[in-house]
This record gives C-alpha cells, structure tokens and sequence, in this order.
C-alpha cells in the first residue's frame, strides 16, 4: 500500500446495503456511473452475508451511490453509512 501524506490521504466510506434480490450491485453501479464515473467512486466489495452486503466508496462520491441506490427499481436498500468499519458492524 501505498504512504501518503496525512492531507493526501484517500477518505473512504463504508455503505451497509440490504439487497433483498441479491443483484450485482458492481456491476449496477457500473451501469449507473459508466466507467469513467465508476473509476472515482474507488468501490470495494468488503463483505457480503446472505442479504446484506458492506461497500466501500470514496468520501466525496458516498451521497452520489445512496442516491443512486435509492432511485433505482432495485430493490436494494441502504442501512447506514459510516467512516469506520467498525461502527457499521457494531449498530
């Protein structure tokens, strides 16, 4: 991994999903933003159990991937957004 400075360094947020038709969330998204769009998102699948599943995306980009979530006929809804990974798995 790579060191950067304390002011260069990339702010994550954590996205607490309840997918209930268990879609391909990456590959929505993808749809959604394009490529180019779904580059600055810096998504990551961190785990998925059953129906939930916890993202992670860029800080600037999180409001942008609720609303995204929250517009389409998915059914796919968020629980909570979080900085750590820690306090989306304590609540």
């Amino acid at each position: 991994m790579r060191k950067y400075k304390p002011s260069h360094r990339p702010d994550y947020r954590y996205l607490l999903l309840q997918n209930e038709d268990r879609l391909d969330v990456e590959g929505y998204l993808l749809e959604f933003f394009g490529i180019s769009g779904f580059g600055r998102l810096e998504f990551r699948a961190i785990e998925k159990k059953g129906k939930e599943e916890l993202i992670r995306v860029e800080r600037g980009m999180a409001q942008e991937v609720a609303g995204s979530l929250l517009i389409s006929k998915k059914r796919i809804r968020i629980e909570k957004i979080s900085g750590t990974i820690l306090r989306i798995k304590k609540g």
